[in-house]
């Protein structure tokens, strides 16, 4: 006998008992099945929204794509792989915001950037944080053209941030520098701006990374500016 072809939605309930079956094996400790069963949920729903490309469909593989990343996050050793279906997420809602999408589309996709950017770090994957945060800027770029709005602009600011942290971890000394005299500039317009006292301690800190690569003896007239900037920004 022919086995049977189901259909899109058949394919949807599917997934969603797949999903079921899986949480209550790992609940139960057989993790061996119940990743089989997270698996086999997110190459269907992988299926489906290739052949749909629905807001609703893309929406259910993330959803999958989440719940697989929770299950090896839970597990604890395989940090690796979390960052796999971060990336993941991550792809699929970059693809979404380069057609029309919201500012709510475009704030959720930052905030995987910022949640896949903080575990690459823990991982030490300075590569792929350079390749993420880059593409994190052009996006903020493009919520920001569209928003103008101070909370918008920390995105572009904390991309920035991101890329002068991952240089400076991989030595690579003038592109962090870099990267870091455009983050204070950003900082020092928003702080001008609020003069909020969290917006102040971040600015002090970035200060503190230009201090600290600036500090050898053929830069002192830098360093000495990045210190006395310190010095000013403490006082006021």
């Amino acid at each position: 006998m022919n086995k049977k072809v189901l259909t899109n939605e058949e394919k949807r309930i599917r997934t969603n008992e797949l999903i079921d079956s899986a949480i209550a094996l790992e609940a139960k400790g057989n993790f061996n099945e119940a990743e089989k069963k997270y698996l086999k949920a997110t190459r269907i729903a992988e299926n489906i929204y290739r052949q749909t490309a629905s807001n609703k469909d893309k929406n259910a593989l993330i959803n999958c794509y989440i719940k697989i990343s929770s299950y090896y996050q839970r597990r604890q050793i395989y940090p690796d792989i979390v960052q796999k279906w971060y990336q993941k997420i991550v792809g699929l809602l970059s693809e979404s915001c380069a057609n029309y999408a919201t500012n709510n589309d475009y704030h959720y996709l930052m905030e995987w950037y910022i949640k896949t950017i903080y575990l690459m770090n823990d991982n030490h994957d300075y590569y792929h944080i350079i390749k993420l945060a880059t593409k994190m800027h052009e996006k903020a770029k493009t919520l920001y053209k569209k928003t103008k709005t101070n909370e918008d602009l920390k995105f572009i600011i904390l991309a920035k941030l991101f890329l002068g942290d991952a240089y400076s971890s991989t030595k690579q000394t003038f592109k962090a520098y870099y990267f870091y005299c455009k983050v204070a500039k950003g900082l020092e317009k928003v702080y001008l701006e609020i003069k909020e006292v969290s917006i102040k301690n971040d600015l002090i800190d970035v200060y503190q990374k230009l201090d600290m690569l600036t500090n050898h003896k053929m830069l002192r007239l830098i360093n000495k500016k990045w210190k006395l900037k310190i010095l000013q920004l403490k006082e006021s």
